[in-house]
């Protein structure tokens, strides 16, 4: 799979106690390339930012979220963390169909990409995948993929999870 992206590094303020997320003035201003309204489009990263913190435990290390827009116009979430002291990243959505704990921070995420596509589609920025990474520092990555999605299948999915779960 071949992604063309355009990557975002953007640090935020480490979370006080977990409550939010907040961006850095001075790496805002790298944000110059960018053709979306940038306050807008910074609100929407860290309020998806702020979505995931509240699931969260305590000594999280990392979170990786991917949205992907199929041809169809079907949408599918992954959600992942890595906490510290452990090998491998759960999987919250597969989680969530056992507890209702991870419910409501899946469907607030979900809203807010299909919130950050629209704003994106203004600009004729009409990206079909977006990968989110917050780091236990308080630092994200935004990644955007154009190609494509034909099959959202387990050979696109295993292909995405190697690149972004390390």
């Amino acid at each position: 799979m071949r992604m063309k992206k355009m990557k975002k590094k953007k640090k935020m303020q480490k979370p006080i106690n977990m409550k939010e997320v907040t961006m850095d003035k001075k790496e805002e201003s790298k944000m110059s390339d960018i053709r979306e309204n940038k306050q807008a489009l910074n609100n929407l990263m860290q309020k998806i930012g702020n979505a995931v913190l509240p699931v969260l435990e305590n000594g999280w290390e990392k979170v990786v979220i991917g949205y992907f827009i199929e041809i169809s116009n079907v949408t599918h979430l992954q959600f992942f963390v890595l906490n510290k002291d452990e090998d491998d990243y759960s999987d919250l959505v597969k989680l969530s169909w056992d507890t209702e704990r991870y419910d409501d921070a899946i469907i607030n995420i979900e809203d807010l990409c299909k919130e950050l596509h629209t704003l994106c589609k203004q600009v004729n920025d009409s990206w079909t995948s977006f990968s989110y990474i917050l780091e236990g520092d308080g630092t994200y990555n935004a990644d955007y993929g154009y190609d494509d999605i034909e099959s959202y299948d387990s050979r696109f999915i295993m292909e995405w999870q190697s690149k972004y779960l390390d």
